[in-house]
Order: structure tokens, then sequence, then C-alpha cells
């Protein structure tokens, strides 16, 4: 649900769809489309470091994507609302950048210990819930 939301809040904001940026959409779609299946996987070998890492890098590959497609939108087509200053631009990247960065830890993690891994993939998303974190992220875009 969070990719969604944050997904529909920065088409929000574009002034144009770059063929680049088609791409990105679409490669973020894949992983999101792959996210039920190594739920599924996880859920029945959550100690199993195989389906800890499965579904740690699918995850990791929506946060990537999503966070390129916001690079690329916000930095290099410039395909964001004009009146949206770069330093928002900037705020906005920098509260994404966690969650990637995070997965990619629990994915090492699984290496040694996997209810360490866990308890990251459950900590990420509740990064998007923690009031004044991500709440009006992409509302600064929408405001500026």
């Amino acid at each position: 649900i969070f990719y969604w939301v944050n997904h529909d809040s920065l088409g929000r904001t574009l002034t144009h769809h770059p063929y680049r940026l088609r791409w990105l959409n679409l490669i973020l779609l894949l992983w999101i489309t792959l996210i039920p299946f190594t739920t599924r996987f996880i859920a029945e070998y959550p100690l199993e470091v195989a389906a800890v890492v499965v579904y740690g890098a699918v995850m990791l590959g929506a946060a990537l994507t999503a966070v390129a497609a916001y690079v690329y939108a916000a930095f290099r087509a410039d395909a964001l609302l004009p009146g949206i200053s770069m330093d928002a631009r900037r705020r906005v990247l920098w509260r994404w950048l966690p969650g990637p960065v995070l997965y990619a830890l629990a994915i090492l993690a699984a290496l040694v210990e996997v209810r360490v891994s866990l308890a990251a993939y459950a900590v990420v998303p509740l990064l998007f819930l923690v009031p004044g974190f991500q709440e009006g992220v992409l509302q600064d875009l929408d405001e500026e």
C-alpha cells in the first residue's frame, strides 16, 4: 500500500512522463507483482535463509526502483511541477533512502541471523507510519 500511496503522490507532481520514467515505472510494477509470492515464501519458511533473502531482494528491488524513478523524475528529467524547489526534492529523496538501505542491510543480516532480517523487514514499513518522518513527504512537493 505504501508503494501505491507514494507512486500516486509522485504522479500528481509530474508535468510529463518521459520514456525512461515509463520503463522505471514498469520495472517497479514488476517488483510489486512479485511481493505476494515472496511473502508467501517467507510465511511458509520464516527461518530459512533462502526465503528471507529472496523476500528482501524483491523488496530491495522495488525500493531501489522507486528511488531511481524519483531521482530521474526530480533531478534528471526535470519532470516535476516547476514550482517545486530543489530543497523540497532533496528532502523527499532523503526520506526515501532509508528503505533501500535497511533492506540491503537486512539481506546481509540474514546470512548471520534471519530473525534480525525479519525484524528489519517489519521496521521499514513502519517508517512510513511514523508521524513527521514520512507523513506529508510528497505533500511537501504539492505545496511548494
